[in-house]
């Protein structure tokens, strides 16, 4: 297969809202769902000529992307500057990674490091690359001199044969975690050649999601196939837990750390379900949890998704906390912010 080409025809779109359309999302009236329809539309919508696994926006610069598609291929693109391929309308990166056999639903930007790319797959390889010449000569109108395929930096195996997840620490760029079906979790220093630690029974059955804060804090927190969110301290040699935490009903697929917090993240699940979480807090009344309706350091559940939750993402911004917008399996985007009153004891004490 060419590697400047991608094969089933899918499409990438970018939303946009409408100006003096939705009422403003996290007034306290609680205004009713709205539909999209004369409040949103489709600003930008590239064809992509194989099926997309997973999408990632650069932290420095939101409109270059990172796809990763179904025949293993990592596409880089820039939103700005889409290219075309002659006799045919399917988007051409400006960059193609190469490395996998197979495709993946794992992939990561360094937040340090500018450029650094890090994927895993289900050929059980973690695979990490430096885009930042190939971005510098984009920046400077020179990326004609520069190839469009990126070799790899670093490419280990894992001990799995599927890598659900990798993670790059939020502030050592050289720290990188992953995951896998096998059930434990890995850290990796990308200087070394071995992994520094590994947690081998992080959950049975497999784990499906680990992620290291973005603040550069020591917890990881993970997720598996038994619906459990875990905590752990990467200081810590005795690889025992810090907390665990129960309220999905199935397997979750993913977690997120909140951009504006080192201890506020969210799950989503086979359920249906996005649940936030406060580890540091203590949100329902003592007798709810003795009651085993949910663990006391649950915040908010969000409902409505009519099928798996495949995605979900914090709003990076400022003046965004607590914005958060998932997907499911039935093509359904949902864009919500709990009730101040709600998660108003985590807004008084920060």
């Amino acid at each position: 297969m060419s590697p400047t080409r991608w094969r089933q025809r899918t499409h990438l779109r970018r939303a946009v809202p409408v100006a003096g359309g939705a009422r403003p999302l996290g007034t306290n009236a609680a205004p009713r769902a709205q539909s999209v329809r004369d409040n949103c539309v489709v600003g930008q919508a590239l064809p992509v000529a194989d099926v997309e696994l997973k999408i990632r926006a650069m932290p420095q610069d939101a409109e270059i992307i990172a796809v990763q598609t179904a025949s293993g291929f990592v596409g880089v693109c820039n939103l700005l500057h889409c290219g075309r391929e002659e006799g045919d309308d399917a988007l051409v990166p400006y960059a193609l990674l190469s490395g996998h056999k197979a495709g993946g639903f794992a992939l990561s930007w360094n937040a340090v490091k500018k450029g650094y790319l890090a994927s895993g797959a289900s050929d059980g390889f973690v695979i990490c690359w430096d885009m930042h010449e190939r971005l510098s000569a984009t920046a400077a109108g020179k990326e004609n001199d520069t190839k469009r395929d990126i070799q790899p930096l670093r490419r280990v195996g894992t001990r799995t044969d599927v890598v659900t997840d990798v993670s790059w620490h939020g502030s050592q760029g050289y720290i990188l975690l992953s995951a896998g079906m096998d059930g434990a979790m890995q850290l990796w220093d990308t200087r070394e050649k071995k992994s520094g630690c590994s947690w081998p029974c992080a959950h049975a059955g497999g784990v499906t999601a680990a992620q290291l804060p973005p603040t550069g804090a020591f917890q990881v927190a993970n997720a598996g196939v038994d619906g459990v969110l875990r905590l752990w301290d990467i200081r810590q040699s005795k690889r025992t837990e810090l907390l665990s935490l129960r309220y999905h009903t199935r397997s979750i697929t993913g977690l997120q750390w909140a951009p504006f917090s080192e201890t506020v993240l969210s799950t989503f699940s086979e359920d249906g379900l996005v649940v936030s979480w406060d580890v540091a807090e203590r949100f329902l009344p003592f007798p709810d949890s003795e009651d085993e309706l949910a663990p006391r350091e649950l915040v908010f559940v969000h409902i409505g998704h009519l099928g798996r939750v495949t995605d979900a993402r914090w709003s990076s911004g400022s003046e965004g906390q607590w914005l958060m917008a998932p997907t499911d399996t039935m093509n359904g985007l949902h864009v919500y912010r709990p009730l101040t009153s709600v998660v108003r004891d985590y807004a008084f004490s920060g």
